[in-house]
């Protein structure tokens, strides 16, 4: 697939909260096509994203799902359990995450995923979104090149710099170590 091509992009956030509205109204201004879960309705979106009651169908129709989840715990429970995303999907989609979990919980969703030959990356938002000029300042994002190489195009439209600060957990210890704000309501 190609990630620079935004009509074939098909993305699924996952998640609820003020990123998950940041992002949408990010993407949704670059033109690509948006799915989200029912229960994360916004009437503000409601015409311009195609919204799912169910997580197979959800996750079938997205070729880039973002996850962002209030723990580890749940993070794992959308991915793995039975009826999780890493069970139905295909390995020519990726996942972004893009929770404020440990570093370690990053890797080890990372290994479970690269055992399923899903792409995989993490991300986070510096300095957050911009008023004036309607965009996020920096993301950073860690994993594979590959991955990363993946993402960047898609993170380019909404935001002024993406970054691949190394492999898949490196943007929790940013965040750790500096202090990065996470976007709450």
């Amino acid at each position: 697939m190609n990630f620079n091509d935004k009509k074939n992009i098909k993305i699924g956030i996952f998640g609820e909260g003020a990123l998950v509205d940041l992002l949408t109204t990010g993407f949704l201004k670059a033109n690509f096509s948006l799915r989200l879960m029912a229960n994360q309705k916004n009437n503000q979106f409601e015409s311009q994203v195609h919204y799912f009651t169910s997580l197979r169908e959800f996750a079938k129709a997205s070729n880039v799902i973002i996850t962002i989840c209030s723990d580890g715990p749940e993070l794992e429970n959308i991915l793995f359990d039975d009826e999780g995303i890493a069970n139905m999907i295909s390995t020519n989609k990726t996942i972004v995450d893009m929770s404020s979990i440990s570093p370690e919980e990053i890797q080890e969703i990372s290994e479970q995923l690269t055992e399923k030959e899903i792409s995989f990356v993490d991300a986070a938002i510096i300095n957050e979104y911009q008023e004036e000029s309607g965009t996020i300042q920096m993301i950073l994002v860690g994993g594979e090149e590959n991955a990363y190489q993946r993402v960047q195009p898609i993170f380019q439209c909404v935001a002024n710099s993406v970054k691949h600060v190394g492999a898949n957990g490196a943007t929790q210890f940013y965040r750790q170590a500096f202090g990065v704000r996470k976007i709450s309501n």
